[in-house]
């Protein structure tokens, strides 16, 4: 080839990205049939030219769609692992409320107190937890024994002592 006459494969219709190849795209210029063939080049050249415009046109139309169809299975992963985070996120929560719960119940048992009042324990430690069961024990009397009356009660049961129960009821009577 002479270095007067212009290149066939330097024309910017043979880039790979140029717009006029996009077949999605509309060339804002007017489009010359084949203007960047040589005017006196073998009719094979232009038809082995047209071939490969029309090659790399299709080539960028696959790699466009190809591109796409990457972006949709990217942006469905994506999706399916913040599902998957999500998921992992609420089952370490609701493990750290029953891990709490459970050394709440647990300390409360220790201390003497309730299921009820258990709940009611404060703190995210077992030391917090057990100084608050003890101040909780302090308001509330909770898990220390009753007092006993000493006036309240059955008494002296002996029954050989006043007679029992029937000697009683013919004192009554009379």
């Amino acid at each position: 080839m002479a270095d007067d006459q212009p290149n066939p494969f330097a024309s910017k219709q043979n880039a790979p990205n140029h717009p006029a190849d996009d077949p999605k795209t509309p060339d804002p210029t007017p489009k010359e049939p084949e203007s960047d063939d040589p005017p006196n080049a073998d009719p094979a050249v232009k038809s082995v030219l047209a071939k490969e415009r029309k090659a790399a046109r299709d080539a960028t139309a696959r790699a466009t769609a190809a591109e796409a169809k990457l972006q949709e299975i990217a942006d469905k992963d994506k999706g399916e692992l913040q599902r998957a985070t999500e998921r992992a996120e609420k089952a370490e929560r609701e493990a750290g409320q029953a891990t709490t719960r459970a050394l709440r119940l647990e300390v409360a048992a220790d201390k003497g107190l309730s299921a009820a009042l258990a709940a009611r324990l404060q703190g995210s430690t077992r030391e917090e937890l057990e100084s608050d069961a003890t101040e909780l024990l302090k308001l509330t009397g909770a898990g220390t024994p009753a007092r006993r009356d000493p006036d309240q009660g059955r008494g002296d049961t002996d029954p050989a002592k006043d007679g029992g129960m029937s000697a009683w009821m013919r004192r009554s009577v009379h």
